[in-house]
């Protein structure tokens, strides 16, 4: 265990972290176990560290896919307590050159290297409307309803390739063969 202890401060991105970064210690251990999760665990690119000079804070900035917009991630002890204020503090001064944010995401940090995220935003985001949420709805049910007939085409297509005709130990898919399925009974 101590070994594994000492890799993780052994790993290049962390001593990056630390040089770019002097001072905080346990802001660093957060922001680099956030950094860790995104990039290992959740596979999301364009991961980066940055400190904030106004608010003394580190966060990480990624995205989820290589176009997506930047997501900027608060790391959080699981002990430490956020409050309304400081949650509009982050969305009002955290921020990238050149890109809009819309709120950050907290990642609460566990010691045992959990992280569990949440989304925040500045003022409360309104619903879709109806409309939109049926539109979607109807697109899902059609994506999945054209899989399942692609997937039933195949199964026709396979079954009708391995049925000869006249040779033995060939029959259709689905043909009696003399056993009975459990949906059979």
């Amino acid at each position: 265990m101590a070994s594994a202890y000492r890799t993780y401060f052994q790993h290049p991105k962390f001593e990056e972290i630390v040089k770019r970064f002097p001072g905080n210690e346990e802001q660093i251990k957060l922001a680099f176990q956030v950094y860790i999760d995104l990039i290992e665990a959740r596979g999301w690119w364009d991961v980066d560290v940055h400190h904030s000079e106004r608010l003394q804070l580190m966060f990480v900035s990624g995205r989820a896919r290589g176009r997506d917009p930047n997501t900027l991630f608060v790391p959080v002890d699981v002990t430490e307590e956020v409050s309304p204020e400081q949650i509009h503090s982050f969305c009002e001064h955290l921020a990238l050159p050149g890109h809009t944010t819309h709120g950050i995401t907290l990642a609460i940090c566990d010691k045992d290297s959990s992280t569990t995220y949440f989304k925040v935003s500045n003022s409360l985001i309104a619903p879709s409307p109806p409309e939109v949420t049926d539109v979607h709805k109807r697109t899902r049910a059609n994506l999945a309803q054209s899989r399942r007939d692609h997937l039933n085409s195949e199964i026709r297509r396979f079954c009708e390739e391995r049925t000869v005709p006249g040779l033995p130990g060939t029959q259709p898919c689905g043909a009696d063969s003399g056993t009975k399925s459990e949906n059979d009974a």
